[in-house]
C-alpha cells in the first residue's frame, strides 16, 4: 500500500535522513579545513557557476582529495571531511550531505545540473560583456607585430585602420603574415571583425607608423 505524505515524512524524520546543508564562503581561501559532519552522501548543491570548486578529503587528511563543482556528488561513508578552497574565488558554495536515502531523492537533479552547465556556457557566449578585455591603438609597420596574444576568454575582436593612414595593413594569425600571406587587408577607414577565433593576431603594413584601433571582447 502506498504511504501517505504524512507517513513518508514520519519515516524520513525517524530515519534521520533529512539532507543537511554546509555553506562555504569561497572568498576565504582555506586549506584542509576540518568539518565534523557525517553521512554517506555528499553533493555540491549550488555555486555561483560551474567553474568554482572545492577539494574534499573524506575521513583521512592524508588521503587524496576529490574536486567538486556544482552538481558533482559522491556516495561514500564519512564522519569527517577536510575542505580546501582555491584562492581567487568569490561567493558561496552550498554542500548538501546526509545518508543515501536522502541522496536518492536528489538523483533526478543530476541531469538538470549538467544541462544547466551547458546552458550557462551558451548564454555566456551569447550575452554582451560589461567591459572589454582590451582596447586601444596599435602601431603597425613594415615589420610584423602582434596585436593580440591567444586569449581563451575572447568572444570577438575588431581592428580598424585609422582614417589618416596611407598604407595597407595585412592581418594574419602568426608571425609569417606578409603582403602575400594574410587573412585580410584593410586600407584607411577599413576594418576587420571576427567573433569565433581565440588565437593570436599579427599585422604588417606597407608603410611605417600606421595606426590600428582595436578592441577585444
Amino acid at each position: 500500500m502506498d504511504l501517505t505524505l504524512q507517513q513518508k515524512l514520519q519515516e524520513v524524520r525517524a530515519s534521520g535522513s533529512i539532507p543537511k546543508l554546509l555553506t562555504i564562503n569561497l572568498a576565504l581561501a582555506i586549506t584542509d579545513q576540518h568539518y565534523r559532519i557525517s553521512g554517506d552522501f555528499f553533493k555540491v548543491w549550488e555555486a555561483p557557476s560551474h567553474l568554482e570548486s572545492v577539494t574534499v578529503k573524506f575521513n583521512n587528511n592524508n588521503e587524496p582529495g576529490f574536486t567538486f563543482r556544482r552538481g558533482k556528488k559522491l556516495q561514500t561513508p564519512f564522519d569527517e571531511v577536510y575542505i580546501t578552497t582555491p584562492a581567487g574565488q568569490a561567493g558561496n558554495l552550498e554542500i548538501i550531505y546526509g545518508d543515501s536515502s536522502s541522496g536518492a531523492m536528489l538523483d533526478a537533479w543530476t541531469e538538470e545540473d549538467s544541462a544547466s552547465e551547458v546552458t550557462e556556457d551558451i548564454l555566456n557566449q551569447l550575452e554582451g560583456d560589461v567591459l572589454p578585455d582590451d582596447y586601444g591603438r596599435h602601431i603597425a609597420g613594415v615589420a610584423q607585430t602582434q596585436v593580440f596574444a591567444a586569449n581563451a576568454d575572447r568572444k570577438s575582436f575588431h581592428l580598424f585602420s585609422d582614417l589618416a593612414n596611407l598604407g595597407i595593413i595585412y592581418i594574419g594569425y602568426d608571425a609569417t603574415v606578409s603582403a602575400t600571406n594574410y587573412v585580410h587587408a584593410i586600407a584607411a577607414g577599413g576594418s576587420y571583425w571576427r567573433e569565433d577565433y581565440r588565437g593570436p593576431i599579427h599585422v604588417i603594413a606597407t608603410l611605417a607608423a600606421q595606426n590600428v584601433q582595436y578592441d577585444e571582447l
